[in-house]
């Protein structure tokens, strides 16, 4: 009987880790993922994946599941909307990342049998607030908070030798459980949705059961690639969003939220590089490599999103 290929997760309590095991764990895969805190992170993971403990200082123990593993997917970080930016936590965003980094890295050049491929959760934070139409992965970096924490981590990700690099640019995920969608339509359960600006700004999403997908397909493809933007075929503005999911949701009332209010409840410079960002950004290697979305447009994405 052939052995099952290893994958390592990091991050696996996440939005796109939890779903990212699962799918894995389906397609055959023996998954193992990371955790400082596994013995709370193992619920609703399949019964099948293994969860270590990581990041205790001085132990070491954990680099044994990198020993011959096919693929490590890295996808640790602080969430960048847990609060408002401080100083703080600006540095506690990129040193989070940084640190996963490392750590992966210390992992892979202990084993004796390197990893085939690391996977590193990178954002289309990457190409800036404004970058107007990105047709591929070759777009140019852009300013701001975001994109220079891109930067740098991938930068440290390429540091890493021996074992072949995919860097995921990935783009807002839609998810009933967890991320963007359940804040934006929390108030719809009481008939009104508001979107931030004047609604015009473009997002780049993609479905998490895309995204994970997506994950499997790109570790089962056999050619280099070392850049995925992880998005949907098809942008869509913010206006478009809510109100599409406003009228999902039977909520009669939607109305912009002008910028001036989420300064004061987020920060400036949080809310203009987030909720008030313009990306269309397109997934150029996905769609040339075949990839087959479930929910390659808005509707049926937010449908499945909602059907639950």
């Amino acid at each position: 009987m052939e052995q099952k290929k290893r994958i390592v997760i990091t991050g696996i309590t996440g939005i796109i880790g939890r779903q990212t095991a699962g799918v894995l764990n389906a397609a055959g895969y023996e998954v193992y993922g990371l955790s400082r805190s596994p013995t709370r992170d193992v619920k609703g993971l399949h019964e099948q994946i293994n969860v270590v403990q990581w990041g205790v200082d001085g132990d070491t123990s954990w680099h044994r599941v990198f020993e011959g593993a096919f693929a490590v997917i890295n996808l640790a970080g602080e969430n960048i909307a847990s609060g408002r930016w401080s100083k703080r936590r600006k540095e506690l965003v990129l040193q989070s990342r940084l640190d996963g980094i490392a750590m992966c890295r210390q992992a892979i050049d202990s084993v004796s049998e390197k990893p085939q491929l690391f996977v590193h959760g990178s954002a289309i934070g990457y190409y800036g607030i404004h970058p107007g139409l990105v047709p591929d992965e070759n777009g140019m970096v852009g300013d701001g908070f975001l994109a220079s924490v891109c930067r740098e981590v991938e930068q440290a990700v390429h540091q890493t030798i021996n074992t072949r690099i995919a860097i995921l640019r990935t783009g807002i995920v839609l998810s009933a459980k967890a991320g963007a969608l359940p804040a934006i339509t929390a108030p719809m359960r009481f008939g009104i949705g508001g979107y931030p600006g004047n609604g015009k700004q473009f997002l780049s999403w993609i479905h998490v059961h895309d995204a994970a997908n997506a994950i499997l397909h790109l570790l089962d493809y056999n050619k280099e690639v070392p850049v995925w933007n992880l998005t949907a075929p098809e942008s869509v503005t913010m206006k478009e969003l809510v109100r599409l999911a406003a009228k999902l949701k039977n909520a009669k009332i939607v109305l912009p939220v002008p910028a001036p209010a989420l300064y004061l409840l987020n920060g400036k410079q949080m809310v203009d590089e987030t909720l008030l960002a313009s990306q269309q950004v397109i997934p150029r290697a996905l769609l040339d490599s075949g990839f087959n979305y479930s929910f390659p447009d808005l509707k049926s994405a937010l449908t499945d999103c909602f059907s639950g």
